[in-house]
């Protein structure tokens, strides 16, 4: 029986070889992953109770059975998502059989490989649900740690764990932990920091980390590609991210004045204003931070001669000005500076304007402006409103709705000459026989409460001669006789 036990020793050992050897040597070419991946898990599988508690052949394959494992439940887990939107009970297990993996193998390995077994199985635990568990692998691992730079990223993968599971205060003391360790990597626990910081409120703090990021922004950059990591699209990937919400966390915390401007320029770089003052401009008014919004368009339009916008560019500052003065009632500075837009819209290539994003972004500001002024006057117009609506429609003559809103404005002020005028020009521009019919009725009808009987006369002999459905036809007709 003892002999037998020995042969049977030695035949395992040497199969066990023999399957090591051919796990090597599987033909990739010929087995798709999923297939080659099952062929290696069902072989070390095999292999395994026949080997030695203890042996180092017994704990190596544990690893890479556990790494196996861990990998199809990666595959099986994206088919799940791409399939049902969760992860299912199949990658599930997959992901518990890898964590046994490693737990039994875990005291056989050295210390600063248990560090990197701990990540590992910290990412595992979290995806099963397991966040506490998860954490206690990471501390595990910071504690094992053999250097500083896998205890700072140790904290660094606690923090980033803390902060998606809203567990924001804690995962920032990590991430200050993981700046005093971590040296490779500081650009990116600096800015994950900053989002704590600014996801709990914080945003002077977040804003300061931004800062000091984005001073150092050409340093790093170069560090980088000094060793080797050339991939410049990257870091270009990188900073652009960082300076999208930088820009976010500048305007929540608003109360801007030229001097942040200044600053925020110089860090996002001065010749990219064109791209990031509107980008932080958009974002103050979404949030409804007029004050802010008239700081920005103003430090552009104070500041032409060193930034050098375009007319386009300058059009849009002032429009966006337009918007913030009449959203805060400003009815007389409203006035003025659609006045001086109506003058400055003459001067420019109005055609080169028409298709430029600027120009149109600047159109739809001012009409969003007046929409809402005449909703908030609606049965009694202001001098300021009529007064604006002319220049608006002076500008953008194509507007056959804003055209309509001054003439029922001037009508509502009694001013029934400038309002038949008004319908009589829509009347000529239009295409349309229907509005042009109402439009020359309306026409009559403000000129019959005027007081120019000359150019009643004229426009109803118009009506007579060129109106398209002539409605009103025997009418107009027998007004012209009974006045002859």
């Amino acid at each position: 029986m003892g002999l037998f036990n020995v042969v049977l020793h030695f035949l395992v050992r040497a199969t066990s070889v023999c399957f090591l050897i051919s796990l090597v040597f599987i033909p990739l070419s010929s087995l798709a992953w999923s297939e080659l991946e099952e062929e290696l898990i069902k072989k070390i599988e095999w292999v395994l109770p026949h080997l030695d508690e203890k042996s180092r052949e017994r704990i190596k394959l544990r690893l890479r059975l556990a790494e196996l494992y861990a990998e199809k439940a990666r595959f099986v887990g994206q088919k799940e998502i791409d399939t049902h939107g969760v992860f299912q009970k199949e990658s599930n297990k997959l992901r518990e059989r890898s964590l046994e993996l490693y737990r039994d193998v875990l005291p056989d390995l050295s210390q600063s490989l248990q560090g990197t077994v701990l990540i590992q199985m910290s990412q595992l635990a979290e995806l099963n649900g397991k966040v506490d568990l998860a954490r206690e692998h990471l501390l595990k691992a910071s504690e094992l740690a053999v250097d500083l730079a896998q205890r700072g990223e140790a904290f660094f993968l606690l923090g980033e764990l803390l902060m998606r599971h809203n567990q924001l205060d804690q995962a920032e003391r990590y991430l200050v932990q993981a700046l005093n360790y971590e040296q490779k990597n500081q650009p990116l626990v600096l800015y994950r920091l900053a989002m704590a910081r600014a996801s709990q409120g914080k945003l002077d703090q977040a804003i300061e980390d931004f800062t000091i990021l984005l001073s150092n922004k050409h340093r790093i950059v170069e560090e980088r590609i000094d060793q080797g990591k050339e991939n410049r699209k990257e870091e270009r990937d990188f900073f652009a991210e960082v300076i999208n919400n930088f820009v976010v966390i500048l305007a929540r915390r608003g109360n801007l004045n030229y001097q942040d401007i200044n600053k925020f320029l110089v860090l996002v770089g001065k010749d990219k204003w064109s791209e990031f003052l509107p980008f932080l401009a958009s974002e103050v008014e979404r949030l409804g931070k007029w004050n802010d919004l008239r700081t920005i368009w103003s430090y552009l339009i104070d500041h032409a001669d060193a930034l050098n916008p375009d007319e386009n560019q300058l059009l849009l500052a002032h429009a966006s000005l337009f918007f913030v003065s009449v959203v805060e009632n400003q009815k007389k500075v409203a006035e003025e500076k659609l006045r001086f837009l109506s003058q400055f819209f003459s001067n420019i290539d109005q055609r080169a304007c028409y298709q430029s994003s600027e120009c149109r972004q600047s159109h739809q500001n001012i009409r969003l402006a007046l929409a809402r002024w005449l909703d908030q006057e609606k049965l009694n117009p202001s001098f300021e409103l009529v007064s604006t609506l002319s220049y608006y429609c002076d500008m953008w003559r194509e507007d056959e709705e804003m055209q309509e809103h001054w003439a029922s404005s001037l009508r509502l002020q009694k001013q029934h000459l400038e309002a038949s005028l008004v319908m009589f020009q829509l009347a000529q521009k239009t295409i349309n026989e229907e509005r042009k019919e109402s439009y020359l009725l309306l026409a009559l009808e403000d000129a019959e409460k005027g007081s120019d009987e000359g150019w009643l006369f004229d426009l109803r002999n118009y009506y007579l001669q060129y109106a398209p459905l002539k409605t009103e036809y025997p009418k107009v007709y027998y007004q012209i006789l009974k006045t002859a």
